[in-house]
């Protein structure tokens, strides 16, 4: 199979990984789960990246490991939950611990009509957070699509 229209989904310890893995491939998209430290090499062939979430927070000292260079790539990067975390954090945005705390089923509000990743999406949706952490600050050049209760989404 030609492995260049295939996503990697970037694992580091996901409790949605296999979820996300079948909704993707619910949209007709081939994608495979990899470990998130996964060597350039390994990734050559993948035309984007999913990093998605995970149960640690990206100031721990034993965060994954991860391979930097998928920063680098040219390739697109969704980041869901951790992923959007060390995205930021990675990019130069501000990622912190604060009081607030998000588990289980949260609305979120879209906050930009134009959209293109939450085309044809309500304006208010339901979406299923576990974080302890929240971004902050995004890096120059990124723009706030969504948020919950004023929480980066």
């Amino acid at each position: 199979s030609n492995t260049m229209s295939k996503i990697a989904i970037l694992d580091p310890g996901a409790q949605y990984g296999k979820l996300i893995d079948k909704t993707v491939r619910k949209l007709g998209v081939e994608s495979q789960i990899v470990d998130l430290a996964a060597s350039s090499e390994e990734l050559a062939d993948y035309a984007a990246y999913i990093v998605a979430g995970g149960g640690s927070s990206v100031h721990d000292a034993d965060a994954p490991k991860y391979n930097a260079e998928i920063f680098s790539s040219g390739k697109p990067i969704l980041g869901i939950c951790y992923g959007l975390q060390l995205i930021v954090k990675e990019l130069g945005g501000k990622v912190e611990k604060l009081d607030t705390r998000e588990d289980g089923p949260i609305e979120i509000s879209v906050d930009k009509s134009d959209s293109v990743l939450f085309e044809g999406t309500p304006a208010k949706q339901i979406v299923l957070m576990t974080h302890g952490d929240t971004v902050t600050e995004l890096p120059q050049g990124f723009e706030m699509e969504a948020t919950s209760d004023g929480l980066t989404a």
